[in-house]
């Protein structure tokens, strides 16, 4: 038992024992005494009343006389609800001794009765304890508050999630006093904005995600704002009244919607208590209590408030550390993660990169541009790793590419040189081709095959095969057999890879261009030669030709005439044509082994015309194809035959040359004289039927017939076969 419970119980045992006593002491000492004592008879009229009553009971301070003689009953009526009036009937019916302690609620006082049976009445010793009472309910009070906060420290520091320490703080406020709704705010002193951090209204939690910040209001202009400006907490009886001096005003319900104005068929808040969460004299916050009652908060809700926000910031500011040092680390666990990520993809890229440099030497090897494209999709998947792999090139023609070699469904190696497919300007194979960028990737999009069609769905990346600064093509990358996702380090290396590839046919290009001109010089050198050899042979032949004609003429006769020198012009000239068309025919195919016997004729007609002076020259040439051996004999004799009918003839001169079976046939006509009867060319002295006859004979191993035609005129025909 403490000190001050032994002094109680002394003063009760002194005090129940003056009462035994009172009736027996004088007058005078119960008048002094500071306690009240009446006396009560049977009829509980009262009979004695010290001068202590009337500060006691109420209706005596005026004079104890009210009550002597009078029914206490009667005269306190709104005693006999109370346990005082049930104590003095049991001691008046028991006739025994009876003490009580009760708050008389007419005398705003607590009271403490001993009741003794006197005579045939009662004798009663009334004490007013209402200070001591007072000062117990204090301590009682203090220590419920350090119970209280000694729970509330123990409760909001076992946790360090801030969410079930503003859960812990609702409940210990529901404990003491109105609790219907609890918003708890941040403030932030640089945004200087509010944010509702936990919300539990009329007996729901709400999801403050959705809540907008508040910016703070100037003082005057809400609750919250103010609380924050003077760092003091606010008790609010009257909500209404309060916020009809407020121009910012929100009303959350249940729901969490916030509103400017209360709805009307809802509960609502009346009474509110705001205490600021304060750390080392900063605002960092607020905590709002409210009541569905008017007038629910006292001084002393707001002292006990006041103390479970201080524990509940400081639990705040524990989680607050914990959770700031947990991030800390997960952060530093990412960064260290990514660290080791990004290295590991450094090693992996480098790797890559050697492989690349690697693949790139053995492709600079192969032997032609299909081989190296060839290699370049067979290493791309081997020794680089890609899934599927496919190499597209350009066309002249625009919207279209080219294959090349690529990957079929099944994994294996697909020849795709003869594959054309239609490229549209916005589809990626487009984008890339018209050297907009180097590369590109597509998470999720159809994957074709080397005719365009869709085989599947998922990743592909495209990467610009590049000739300088021009985009030659492009190689299409998939995962279309493995099905896993390609990375961005896939693309880097498909990009480089590309690079290379695209440099190597470029290169390869223009060596196997190269090579196929040499050979074309080639070609033509050895043509030259042929047709130099050809042409010195030519000449030596034709110069051979004319010293025969020469030496022939000299046989016959010594003189040479103007006619002979004229003759031997039109031979030379005749030569000359067929080595001109010759050294024409050797400008188009390289060689002069063959001739058109148009062109010859042609060529050879209107110089013969042209001596003729004006005479008329018809002529029917079928072109064939004659050796220079042929044609140079077919225009000597032509040249011969023709002269001889402009000679002597004077009329139009025909010429028709045609084939038939396999035998050429050369015949010119006139409307001349004719032949004389009996006309023989082997006995005529003529050095240019000499000519004819040898060439007709020995070149062309052909012969030459002499007639006179029916309608008059003379007709030579050469006929000869063409494969001689």
């Amino acid at each position: 038992m403490s000190h001050s419970e032994e002094q109680n119980e002394t003063r009760t045992r002194l005090r129940e024992r003056l009462a035994g006593e009172a009736a027996h002491l004088p007058a005078q000492i119960l008048e002094s005494l500071p306690d009240g004592v009446l006396a009560i008879d049977a009829h509980w009229r009262c009979t004695y009343a010290n001068p202590a009553i009337g500060r006691i009971l109420p209706g005596c301070k005026h004079g104890r006389d009210l009550l002597l003689g009078r029914d206490i009953w009667k005269t306190f009526p709104s005693m006999v609800e109370t346990g005082f009036y049930s104590a003095c009937r049991q001691a008046m019916a028991e006739r025994t001794r009876i003490t009580i302690t009760e708050y008389c609620a007419s005398c705003s006082a607590w009271l403490d009765a001993s009741i003794h049976p006197y005579e045939d009445g009662l004798f009663i010793y009334l004490r007013d304890i209402t200070p001591r009472k007072r000062a117990e309910e204090a301590l009682q009070e203090q220590a419920a508050e350090i119970q209280l906060l000694y729970e509330a420290g123990r409760l909001l520091g076992s946790t360090l999630d801030p969410n079930q320490i503003y859960d812990g703080l609702r409940r210990l406020i529901a404990r003491q006093m109105d609790c219907d709704s609890l918003l708890v705010s941040s403030f932030d002193a640089q945004t200087q904005l509010i944010r509702c951090a936990y919300a539990y209204v009329e007996g729901e939690y709400v999801d403050v995600s959705a809540f907008p910040p508040v910016p703070l209001a100037p003082m005057g202009r809400g609750m919250q704002s103010e609380v924050i400006h003077t760092g003091e907490p606010l008790l609010v009886p009257d909500l209404d009244e309060r916020q009809k001096k407020m121009t910012v005003v929100y009303h959350i319900d249940s729901k969490g919607t916030v509103r400017d104005k209360p709805q009307e068929d809802k509960p609502r808040s009346l009474s509110a208590l705001l205490v600021p969460i304060k750390l080392e004299g900063q605002v960092l916050g607020i905590v709002q209590v409210m009541s569905s009652r008017l007038d629910a908060y006292t001084d002393y809700h707001l002292r006990i408030l006041e103390g479970l926000v201080l524990q509940m910031a400081a639990a705040s500011r524990n989680a607050f550390l914990y959770q700031q040092t947990q991030a800390e680390l997960r952060e530093r666990e990412r960064v260290e993660a990514e660290l080791r990520k990004s290295q590991e993809a450094e090693h992996r890229f480098q790797t890559q990169l050697a492989t690349l440099l690697a693949v790139g030497n053995e492709l600079s090897l192969a032997p032609s541009f299909d081989e190296l494209c060839r290699r370049a999709v067979e290493l791309g998947r081997s020794r680089l790793g890609f899934d599927r792999l496919g190499i597209w090139f350009r066309t002249a023609e625009p919207g279209f590419a080219q294959g090349a070699f690529g990957t079929d469904e099944s994994g294996n190696l697909r020849d795709e040189r003869g594959q054309r497919i239609a490229v549209g300007d916005k589809s990626p194979m487009g984008t890339i081709l018209a050297n907009k960028i180097p590369s590109l990737s597509v998470t999720d999009g159809p994957l074709r095959n080397h005719r365009a069609e869709v085989v599947g769905q998922g990743w592909h990346i495209l990467a610009a095969l590049w000739d300088g600064e021009e985009v030659i093509g492009c190689i299409d990358a998939d995962n279309l057999l493995e099905n896993r996702p390609l990375t961005e380090e896939q693309q880097k290396l498909l990009t480089l890879f590309a690079s290379t590839v695209g440099h190597l046919c470029s290169r390869k290009r223009a060596e196997e261009a190269l090579a196929q001109h040499q050979t074309e010089i080639e070609g033509l050198n050895r043509h030259l030669r042929r047709a130099m050899t050809e042409t010195h042979h030519r000449v030596k032949n034709n110069l051979q030709l004319i010293a025969a004609m020469i030496d022939m003429r000299l046989m016959d006769d010594d003189q040479v005439t103007q006619e002979d020198l004229r003759r031997l012009a039109a031979c030379i000239n005749t030569l000359a044509s067929v080595h001109e068309v010759l050294t024409q025919e050797a400008a188009t195919d390289g060689e002069a082994l063959f001739l058109s016997s148009r062109a010859v004729l042609e060529r050879l007609l209107p110089l013969l015309k042209q001596a003729a002076a004006g005479r008329s020259l018809q002529f029917q040439v079928k072109d064939t194809r004659l050796s220079a051996k042929q044609g140079t004999s077919l225009a000597l004799i032509a040249n011969e035959l023709i002269s001889n009918a402009f000679k002597y003839s004077t009329g139009t001169v025909q010429v028709t040359f045609h084939v038939q079976d396999g035998t050429a046939e050369l015949e010119v006509c006139d409307d001349g004289p004719g032949f004389p009867e009996g006309f023989d060319p082997h006995k005529t002295a003529s050095t240019g039927m000499d000519m004819i006859e040898s060439l007709s004979r020995l070149d062309l191993g052909g012969k030459v017939r002499f007639e006179n035609r029916p309608e008059g005129g003379a007709c030579a025909t050469l006929s000869f076969p063409l494969s001689t």
